[in-house]
């Protein structure tokens, strides 16, 4: 039996009110595809952390190895040396002196501050 419309929808149609179902495609033309962006997510709330890095993304951190002694991280080992100098800093004044020592020390890498404003301001805490 046909439904009369033509096409394969029309006899899908045909075949559900042969069977007892009601005269409707089976099946529903899939809804058109977009080509939007993944969501965004959400931004950090400003208590979720506090990180210096030891460089930029584009950049590599440094170990360094003095003659007879061990090696250690330039990062690590200025961020040491400021905080015996300067131990009640904010983040943001530590990393700043962190990096003027080590442009002094002709480093080619610059530590970053990630955190919200309000963390910045905050005494560094060791």
């Amino acid at each position: 039996p046909s439904s009369g419309g033509g096409g394969f929808g029309s006899l899908l149609g045909g075949v559900a009110a042969a069977v007892g179902g009601d005269s409707a495609p089976a099946t529903q033309p899939a809804p058109p595809q977009t080509t939007s962006a993944p969501p965004k997510p959400d931004p950090l709330s400003p208590d979720k952390g506090i990180l210096i890095t030891g460089c930029q993304a584009h950049e590599t951190s440094a170990d360094v190895r003095p003659p007879g002694g061990d090696a250690f991280g330039a990062l690590t080992h200025t961020l040491v040396t400021v905080l015996k100098e300067n131990p009640d800093g904010s983040y943001i004044e530590t990393v700043a002196k962190v990096r003027a020592a080590m442009v002094e020390k002709n480093f080619a890498q610059n530590p970053c501050l990630e955190c919200s404003e309000m963390n910045a301001e905050k005494a560094f805490i060791c």
